[in-house]
């Protein structure tokens, strides 16, 4: 129960351009928006996840989730 907790509440990286969708094999989408909100420093999630992938040695671990791991 503890890990499931810490996996699927705590570990959770909020996206802010990706929206719930109504279709039953995609659940989420990506709604048409200008490429400005998908650059650097526009979303604080999408940031933490492409710095994740570009830099394999940073943990993807957002910023609430800073003082767990002090």
């Amino acid at each position: 129960m503890k890990y499931a907790y810490h996996f699927y509440l705590r570990k959770m990286i909020p996206i802010g351009v990706i929206q719930k969708a109504p279709f039953e094999n995609a659940p989420y989408s990506i709604p048409k928006m200008p490429l400005s909100r998908l650059a650097a420093g526009s979303d604080k999630g999408l940031d933490l996840v492409c710095e994740g992938i570009l830099n394999p040695e940073r943990q993807f671990v957002f910023e609430s989730e800073q003082k767990y791991l002090a």
